[in-house]
């Protein structure tokens, strides 16, 4: 009996996440399992089981030592072959690179668990949730190698053949000698040559639904950019004001080497909605202070749902970001219930602050990058400093 709810709470747990819940659905969901099991008969709890059994056996990864054969990439895809799209039609099962490598044993399972489910929708031919998956893996590892195979194979069968070479050589500059990367290579070079320059990948950001959501937008697509990004060192924002409607920010960067102040309001002003009111250069030009607008955006997310409690919530998207956090502290409830938090933090990156703030935005109003600069910890580069969010309580 102990074996089979087990096996239930697995099998119920593995369909929530597969499904794509939220924290709030999960949360919720979690509540009512007792009374799910309480419910089920002896035969409800068989069926589970076998259902359990068959969705792991359709998640279950091929890995280079448990394949035989020589399965190809449209292998259970419904799409019929042609020959313009024959590069994938013949190729092998993708991810069987080897070439995973990480630090953090984590994130690679992390990455590996939602690799699974990426090639399972790939056999189902429900490539736009490839995608997806592949974008959550490319968030916590952006060379994952398994990973970059299987994009450049959905990118191949789009007809997206830049970004297929794209993918690939990322793939290749780890594994040249992979008889199965050479042999995509090959099959790519007959229907679209290699390009002489491999244009760089435009980085997809989420629609903001409120001010500071579009603010760190801004930042993520001024640092993801490879010439503005790569010597900025530190970022500071004040707290925002509103007028009138309208929600104004100061933000500043500063770099070991001269900002370019045109290409950065450039950048700004193609997302829709911030408007840069002034741009002030200072220390020969190696620090930039901006004052931006927000014109169409509230100032609170108006869809942040109540918080119940704000540790475990904090802790979960951490650990699915990579944030460490050393210190916080938490304001007495406003009118309204809501509490503003104020972290310490330490992230491998900029962009991992960034997507844990997008992560908090489920209970979050708003919030704020306070501070934050390059720095080295335990012999690594990271980035360290203050973060605040304005978590929506309830009224009691």
């Amino acid at each position: 009996m102990k074996k089979y709810i087990f096996l239930i709470f697995s099998f119920l747990a593995t369909s929530s996440l597969s499904a794509g819940n939220n924290f709030s659905s999960i949360e919720s969901f979690s509540e009512n399992r007792p009374f799910l099991i309480a419910q089920l008969s002896d035969a409800d709890m068989e069926k589970a089981k076998n259902e359990l059994k068959s969705l792991m056996k359709d998640v279950k990864t091929d890995t280079p030592e448990e394949s035989s054969g020589n399965p190809t990439f449209s292998e259970g895809n419904p799409a019929p072959p042609n020959k313009e799209n024959n590069v994938v039609d013949s190729s092998p099962e993708p991810g069987d690179t080897g070439k995973d490598e990480s630090d953090d044993p984590i994130s690679k399972r992390f990455c590996e668990g939602h690799l699974k489910i990426a090639k399972r929708r790939f056999k189902e031919g429900n490539l736009k949730d490839v995608e997806k998956e592949l974008d959550i893996i490319f968030e916590r590892i952006p060379d994952f190698q398994s990973g970059r195979f299987l994009k450049a194979i959905v990118c191949a069968k789009t007809k997206d053949f830049m970004g297929a070479w794209r993918n690939i050589e990322i793939v290749s500059k780890k594994s040249p000698d992979n008889p199965k990367v050479k042999e995509f290579i090959a099959k790519l070079e007959k229907v679209s040559p290699k390009p002489s320059v491999i244009a760089d990948e435009v980085k997809k950001l989420p629609e903001a639904q409120f001010a500071s959501e579009l603010l760190c937008n801004a930042v993520d697509t001024i640092l993801s950019d490879k010439t503005l990004g790569k010597n900025i060192s530190r970022i500071s924002s004040d707290e925002p004001e509103e007028v009138s409607g309208k929600v104004n920010f100061t933000v500043t960067f500063f770099s070991q080497s001269s900002i370019d102040s045109s290409a950065v309001e450039k950048k700004i002003a193609e997302l829709n909605g911030l408007k840069v009111e002034s741009a002030s250069p200072a220390s020969e030009g190696k620090e930039l202070k901006l004052k931006v607008l927000a014109e169409n955006l509230p100032r609170n997310n108006p869809t942040a749902n109540s918080i119940t409690d704000i540790t475990q919530f904090v802790e979960e998207i951490r650990n699915n970001n990579d944030i460490k956090i050393n210190e916080n502290s938490e304001s007495n409830p406003d009118s309204e219930g809501n509490i503003t938090s104020t972290y310490s933090i330490i992230a491998p990156d900029c962009s991992k602050v960034v997507q844990f703030l997008r992560a908090a935005s489920t209970h979050s109003l708003e919030y704020l990058i306070s501070n934050l600069e390059s720095s080295v910890f335990n012999q690594k580069s990271v980035w360290k400093g203050s973060i605040k969010i304005k978590f929506k309580g309830s009224k009691k």
